[in-house]
């Protein structure tokens, strides 16, 4: 997992601190990486993807005044996988 945001987190500190023109197709397949680790360990673990989130966005919820906002925008980008 840790090699897999760590392409990730190359590829965004290469556009924003050197200002490379990022690869938006390179950038989703490593995005793909890192959520199919996320999945795996998961499931290892016996959750699922979805419970995963759903934990994340109760965390968010608890942390932000404002967590109807972010929780709407995280599960309009949810219920679109």
């Amino acid at each position: 997992m840790n090699g897999a945001a760590g392409k990730l987190s190359d590829i965004v500190e290469k556009n924003i601190c050197q200002g490379q023109d990022m690869d938006v197709h390179d950038l989703a397949e490593r995005l793909g990486d890192v959520v199919r680790s996320v999945a795996v360990a998961a499931y290892d673990i016996g959750y699922s993807l979805e419970d995963i989130l759903h934990l994340s966005m109760q965390k968010l919820e608890q942390e932000y005044k404002n967590a109807g906002d972010i929780r709407r925008s995280i599960y309009e980008v949810v219920k679109g996988i």
